[in-house]
């Protein structure tokens, strides 16, 4: 998927703290903009959501992808008042010929357990449907408190456990 968006693929999230973040799709062109919001994450944060894989290795090796298998979705804030920032990003990843899809999701620090996550979530959900998607996945590591807690909101299902995680699917 790539270039321009349906308007229902955009929302506006008001935060627990107040705050408003603008979520939109990535556009292919746009990947440099998540550098920042990797370099601004913990160690912690990028390791419960990349595991072993450094995110810059990542974000290298997913701009080969094919557009029309995965979508980004992105959470802007103007900081200063100006320029919006990206302080999320709401992935998946299509298993070609399934119709299920690999899910994935980073908060920057300073706006986690704020809701960000669940409304990212939430809205990745939409456009999943939208596009056809009728199942997706996740697997997370069991001490990334907060994605435990937004898989069980939005009522994954439990699959099983394997090296300190834990896979869950939800059917659309």
């Amino acid at each position: 998927m790539c270039g321009l968006f349906p308007p229902e693929f955009e929302c506006d999230a008001v935060l627990k703290d107040g705050r408003c973040v603008h979520i939109r799709p990535l556009n292919f062109d746009e990947y440099d903009r998540l550098g920042d919001l990797y370099q601004r994450s913990s160690e912690e944060s990028l390791r419960k959501r990349f595991g072993w894989t450094e995110a810059r290795e990542w974000l290298r090796s997913i701009k080969g992808c094919s557009e029309d298998s995965q979508i980004c979705l992105i959470a802007e804030h103007p900081e200063n008042g100006e320029e919006r920032e990206v302080v999320g990003d709401c992935w998946y990843f299509v298993e070609v010929g399934t119709g299920s899809a690999e899910v994935s999701i980073l908060v920057r620090d300073d706006f986690q357990n704020r809701g960000l996550g669940t409304q990212m979530m939430e809205q990745l959900l939409k456009v999943a449907k939208a596009e056809g998607i009728y199942r997706l996945f996740v697997l997370v590591n069991i001490t990334n408190h907060p994605m435990m807690a937004i898989v069980k909101r939005l009522k994954f299902s439990f699959i099983h456990s394997a090296d300190a995680s834990h896979l869950y699917r939800l059917d659309l």
